[in-house]
């Protein structure tokens, strides 16, 4: 931190009191609307001490140089009902410049860029996308991230300087990132908290799982899509378990819906004497024609998560979801107690759950053995 930031703190404070900010006794600003928040602090550039205030559903920010602390404040942008806008503070080629994070006319908020001495002169830098929801925008001397959330899943995106951008890729199906502690400005490097709760050894698993309910069989399908690169070790994974068990798995690849409906079409003359599910979004969207479909040729299946039971499915084994809202009731409170979200370790899932359905399992005139149901962890009657 530089001289002028902390003289510029140590100026300003939040008051022990909700809704003021002080400067040496002296109100700065006073919120008298008990529906929002005030908060005060320093861009991450330490150019610029920050007055946020809040409520649900409108916000308004007030900049002021950090170098004079005793100086004036300015407002970014009046606060008008039902807007809500964040600000970081970038020092650009052009000199000072805002990125505003806003929802004004923009459902699922749009990023701009606007000059530090006319704020509303906006320059859309992400414009609003109806598929995509902007979360939040931490600008850095050389990049800008920006965290958003996309078909149910959150993602990260890279800014830099020169105009480039790319998208961080995940190689799970199911996950959760999210920002991490990113004081520095001066940085090549950002933080971020990661969970997944898919690990290739689960598709092997149910393979073994799914041969105990049909012992005779000699030929298992894998229902998987190339296109998701977490399949690759998955599918290895899997081959490796049917060799140990002297079965073999024949994979039946499907990247988009057409493509599932032919290989679906393909499985009664396919001579398996069953099917495992991989975790993957194309088969959960498409569940329940998956079942009506196992249903139909009286093959038993096993399927990634608990989610699948609504279509009627015979098993599921994966991780406890449960116990993953727990651990994050858990990180929550350790954040609220004082640590800092990047020093959380990243953690695998620990229980998983194996669920049957006795209903399902009569309607394919299966005989689930007492071995295999002493291990579910719930029965379906």
């Amino acid at each position: 931190m530089t001289r002028a930031s902390r003289r510029a703190r140590s100026a300003c404070r939040r008051s022990v009191l909700p809704g003021g900010v002080y400067r040496h006794r002296r109100t700065l600003t006073y919120e008298t609307d008990g529906r929002f928040w005030v908060g005060v602090g320093l861009t991450r550039s330490e150019r610029y001490l920050h007055i946020a205030v809040g409520s649900k559903i409108t916000s308004e920010s007030w900049l002021l140089d950090a170098a004079d602390p005793t100086g004036a404040w300015s407002v970014v942008l009046p606060r008008r009902q039902g807007v809500e806008y964040s600000v970081e503070h970038q020092l650009g080629a052009d000199g000072d410049r805002l990125l505003i994070l806003h929802n004004d006319g923009a459902e699922n908020f749009e990023l701009v860029t606007a000059p530090l001495a006319e704020p509303s002169r906006w320059e859309p830098l992400i414009p609003h996308s109806a598929d995509t929801r902007l979360l939040g925008a931490a600008a850095f001397a050389d990049f800008t991230a920006v965290y958003y959330r996309r078909n149910g899943l959150t993602g990260l995106r890279i800014l830099r300087a020169d105009g480039s951008s790319h998208e961080v890729a995940f190689d799970d199906v199911v996950y959760t990132v999210s920002p991490g502690g990113n004081p520095e400005y001066e940085t090549s490097t950002f933080r971020l908290a990661y969970v997944s709760l898919v690990t290739p050894e689960l598709t092997a698993k149910r393979l073994e799982l799914l041969r105990l309910s049909a012992p005779k069989a000699r030929r298992f399908i894998l229902l998987t899509n190339s296109a998701n690169s977490v399949m690759v070790p998955q599918l290895e994974a899997a081959q490796e378990r049917a060799r140990t068990l002297g079965v073999q798995l024949i994979p039946f690849d499907a990247r988009n819906a057409s493509e599932l409906d032919a290989a679906l079409a393909r499985i009664p003359q396919s001579g398996a004497g069953g099917v495992v599910v991989s975790a993957d979004l194309l088969f959960l969207g498409n569940r329940a024609k998956i079942a009506r479909t196992l249903r139909e040729t009286r093959l038993p299946a096993i399927f990634p998560a608990t989610e699948y039971h609504d279509a009627g499915v015979l098993m599921s084994y994966g991780p406890s979801l449960k116990q993953a809202m727990r651990r994050v009731a858990v990180y929550v409170d350790k954040i609220l107690r004082g640590a800092k979200p990047a020093d959380l370790p990243v953690q695998q899932p620990t229980k998983f759950e194996l669920v049957i359905n006795l209903k399902t399992a009569k309607t394919l005139g299966l005989e689930v053995p007492a071995t295999l149901l002493a291990r579910a962890d719930e029965v379906i009657e």
